[in-house]
């Protein structure tokens, strides 16, 4: 179940935050910058069911612009064929 918005997930981005300005010699920027990317990509990947044109325009980015980044942050989309169950057809 993915997180909402509230107090845990600020929780967690201050912490990211506070971490990242601790132990970070010059590229706190870029830390947070990948964690949160590849939440959010997941997040957007598994809410289109893996679709990356409809990840895309949902995340308002180019769909190429979308594919360089994940390539960048090594995420993988793997997309599985499902069959449905036939007792409940």
């Amino acid at each position: 179940k993915p997180e909402g918005p509230g107090p845990p997930a600020t929780a967690d981005l201050d912490a990211l935050i506070a971490d990242a300005l601790a132990n970070a010699s010059g590229d706190a920027f870029e830390r947070v910058r990948r964690a949160v990317e590849t939440r959010l990509f997941a997040a957007a990947l598994a809410h289109t069911h893996g679709n990356q044109a409809q990840a895309s325009e949902l995340l308002g980015l180019h769909r190429a612009t979308l594919r360089h980044r994940l390539r960048e942050l090594g995420v993988t989309v793997e997309k599985t064929v499902t069959r449905p169950d036939p007792e409940t057809s």
